[in-house]
């Protein structure tokens, strides 16, 4: 004989909430947080260290990346935009919220014209001796241009295309720039590794099959 129907809703009320449990403890295991009481900012698709990364910034660099890859998936180009550029952009900013604050000042009142004339430096190359933050930057100017002011992995800068040559596709194109660079970290060569050293959280489950398994082992390890 079965229960009656009060008890039969304590007991499928008993089963959701079990299985709620059930799927927080998955997530957790994973380095993910649970959708829901989550503090992370609406759109974040992962945390390193702390510092999230959203889901728009993530699809505006794997937009760019397509013209390197047009033959790379969705998923690819997004793995693409964490592990070469927002990783390294997100863990450059931990610790150092004081000295970025300065560098972006710095960088916008020079850019408005209020801080004189700084000497840039040049840089020449396609899109591999350039480095994929300050190629994103120029990727779309006409020569003698100034880019905004962008912000790269532990420095912010502004770039003016000099001379840009040859046709597409975009991989093979070179620039001749005049970059004008604002640091906020002297370690920049060294932040690819550092990476490894934070803690990553996948927030966004749809993220849990583009981040590569060589980043989350080290990173989503027990503490």
């Amino acid at each position: 004989m079965g229960l009656p129907d009060r008890h039969g809703s304590i007991g499928r009320s008993v089963v959701r909430t079990l299985g709620v449990l059930a799927l927080a403890a998955v997530l957790a295991c994973r380095g993910e947080a649970p959708p829901v009481g989550s503090d992370w900012p609406a759109g974040t698709a992962v945390t390193v260290g702390g510092e999230a990364i959203t889901v728009a910034e993530v699809d505006a660099a794997a937009d760019a990346l397509a013209a390197l890859k047009p033959s790379y998936t969705r998923p690819m180009l997004r793995r693409q935009a964490l592990t070469h550029v927002l990783f390294t952009r997100a863990v450059a900013r931990l610790g150092h919220a004081d000295e970025r604050a300065a560098a972006r000042a710095a960088a916008d009142a020079w850019r408005a014209g209020e801080q004189g004339a700084l000497v840039g430096r040049e840089r020449r190359g396609t899109w591999n001796e350039l480095g994929l933050d300050l190629w994103l930057a120029v990727r779309d100017l006409q020569p003698d241009e100034w880019s905004p002011v962008c912000e790269g992995a532990g420095l912010f800068f502004a770039a003016r295309v000099l001379e840009r040559s040859g046709a597409p596709p975009a991989v093979r194109e070179g620039f001749v720039l005049e970059l004008v660079e604002f640091p906020w970290r002297d370690d920049r060569e060294g932040l690819a590794l550092a990476v490894f050293e934070q803690r990553l959280v996948i927030v966004d489950p749809a993220f849990g099959a583009v981040v590569p398994e060589r980043w989350k082992i080290p990173m989503m390890e027990p503490e």
